[in-house]
C-alpha cells in the first residue's frame, strides 16, 4: 500500500514484454526464412522438371530418328537416311549428357539415366556395323542384325528407361509439393503461436505493450498475406507442371500431335478394335527429298514446308481422323474405321493435297514438294501386333520412294 492508501502500479513486465517479442521476433523470422526457402524450391522445382522433361523429349525423337533411320538403311540402302543418322547420333549423345548433368543436383535416381546410356552404346555398335554391312551391300545381314532380339530387347530398355525417367520426375515434383506443404503448415503454426503470445503481451504489459500488439498484428497480416501468395504461387507450379505435360503432346513447329501422343493413342487401337468390332488404318508419310529442299531453300523454308503440310493433312482429314508429326519430315496419320480400300482412297487424297499445294521444289523430281505413303491396316480378333502393324506401314513407306516417290503403297490387311 502507498501512503495515500492505494495499491501500488504494477511494475511494467519488462521480463514479460521482452520474452513474448523475442519468441514472436524469432518465430517471424523464422517464418521468413521458410517463405524465402520455399519460393526458392518452387523455382528451384519448375527448372529441374522442365529440363528434365525437355531432355527426356528430345532423347525419345532422336533414338525414334536413329531407328527409323538405321531401318531405312538396311532395307534399302538409302544414303540419305544414313547421312541422317550419323547427323542425329552425336545430338542424341549430348542431350544424354545434358539429362546426366541436370539429374545431378534432384532427387530423382539416375540408375534410368545409366540404363539409357548402356542400351544407346549398344544399339550404336549394332547400328554402326549395320551401316557397315549396309554399304557393303549385304543388306541381309545388317537386316537381321537391327530386326533381331537382342536389338529390339535393347530399344525396349532405351525407351523404357527414357519413361521411367520421366516418370520419376513427375513423382520428385509431387515430393517437392508435399515438402511445400509442410513448409506451409510450419508458417501457419508459428503465424498462430506468434497471434497467442501477443494476446499474452497485450493484457500482461497494458497499455505500453498494446503499440508493439498493432506492430506485431501487422506482421502477422503480412504473414497471412504471404501464405496466400505462397498458396498461389504452389497453384502456378501445378498449372506449369500441366502445361508442360500438355505442350510434350503437341509438336511445337507443326502445331498437331505429337510422337509421344501418337505413342499414347496407337495402344488403346487394340481395345477399342476388340470393343467396336472397328478396323483401323495406319498411313506413314514422309516429304520427298527433304534434305534437298532444306539444302536449295534453307531451314526456315523448310519449316514451313513442314507447316504447311500439317495443315493440309488437317484440312483433308475426316473428323475423327487423327494427325500427328512422326519426327523431322515425317508425319503419321490414323484412320478409324477404314477398311483397306478405304484407306487406299484417303490416303491418296492426302498425297493429292500435298501436290495441289504446287510448293516449288528444284530437287524433286517433279519440281515441287510431294510427299510418299505406306498405309497398313489393322483388323479386330485377329491376333492383333500393334509393332507388326507400325512395321508393316513403315516397310510399306519405303517400297513407296523404293518405286519412285510421290505414290501410296499398302499391304494387306494384318493379322499377326
Amino acid at each position: 500500500m502507498t501512503i495515500e492508501g492505494k495499491s501500488a502500479l504494477p511494475s511494467f513486465p519488462k521480463t514479460i514484454v521482452a520474452a513474448s517479442i523475442g519468441a514472436i521476433i524469432l518465430m517471424l523470422g523464422i517464418s521468413s526464412y521458410m517463405t524465402w526457402h520455399l519460393g526458392e524450391q518452387i523455382r528451384t522445382s519448375v527448372r529441374s522438371q522442365t529440363k528434365i522433361l525437355t531432355a527426356a523429349e528430345r532423347l525419345e525423337h532422336y533414338g525414334s530418328v536413329l531407328e527409323l533411320s538405321i531401318k531405312a538403311v538396311v532395307a534399302t540402302g538409302d544414303p540419305e537416311a544414313a547421312a541422317r543418322y550419323r547427323a542425329v547420333q552425336p545430338q542424341l549423345r549430348e542431350t544424354l549428357k545434358e539429362l546426366r548433368t541436370n539429374l545431378e543436383p534432384s532427387a530423382v535416381t539416375t540408375v534410368a539415366t545409366s540404363n539409357v546410356n548402356s542400351a544407346d552404346l549398344a544399339l550404336t555398335a549394332r547400328e554402326f556395323q549395320a551401316l557397315d554391312l549396309a554399304s557393303r551391300g549385304r543388306l541381309d545381314e545388317a537386316k537381321e542384325l537391327i530386326h533381331g532380339e537382342d536389338y529390339n530387347r535393347y530399344l525396349k530398355i532405351y525407351y523404357g528407361s527414357i519413361a521411367e525417367i520421366e516418370q520419376r520426375a513427375t513423382e520428385h515434383f509431387m515430393s517437392s509439393e508435399r515438402r511445400l506443404d509442410s513448409y506451409l503448415t510450419a508458417i501457419l503454426t508459428l503465424s498462430l503461436a506468434s497471434f497467442l503470445f501477443l494476446i499474452v503481451g497485450t493484457f500482461a504489459a497494458g497499455r505500453p505493450a498494446r503499440s508493439w500488439a498493432r506492430e506485431l498484428k501487422l506482421s502477422q497480416e503480412r504473414t497471412e498475406t504471404a501464405l496466400v501468395d505462397l498458396r498461389s504461387a504452389q497453384e502456378l507450379l501445378k498449372a506449369a507442371n500441366q502445361n508442360l505435360f500438355e505442350q510434350a503432346r503437341v509438336d511445337a513447329l507443326t502445331g498437331v500431335q505429337s510422337r509421344r501422343k501418337f505413342n499414347e493413342d496407337v495402344e488403346n487401337v487394340i481395345p477399342r478394335a476388340l470393343q467396336d468390332g472397328e478396323s483401323y488404318s495406319l498411313i506413314m508419310c514422309d516429304v520427298d527429298n527433304f534434305k534437298l529442299y532444306n539444302d536449295n531453300y534453307g531451314h526456315l523454308a523448310g519449316d514451313e514446308v513442314l507447316r504447311s503440310i500439317a495443315d493440309a493433312f488437317k484440312a483433308a482429314s475426316r473428323y475423327d481422323d487423327q494427325v500427328y508429326r512422326y519426327g523431322g519430315e515425317e508425319f503419321v496419320l490414323l484412320l478409324k474405321s477404314t477398311s483397306l480400300e478405304a484407306g487406299k482412297v484417303s490416303a491418296e487424297r492426302f498425297r493429292a493435297a500435298i501436290e495441289a499445294m504446287q510448293i516449288p521444289h528444284v530437287g524433286n523430281k517433279m519440281g515441287i514438294v510431294t510427299v510418299s505413303m505406306g498405309l497398313a491396316q489393322i483388323e479386330a480378333g485377329r491376333g492383333l501386333s500393334i509393332g507388326r502393324w507400325v512395321e508393316l506401314a513403315d516397310k510399306a513407306l519405303y517400297e513407296a520412294k523404293r518405286s519412285g516417290r510421290n505414290r501410296v503403297e499398302n499391304v494387306a490387311s494384318l493379322a499377326a
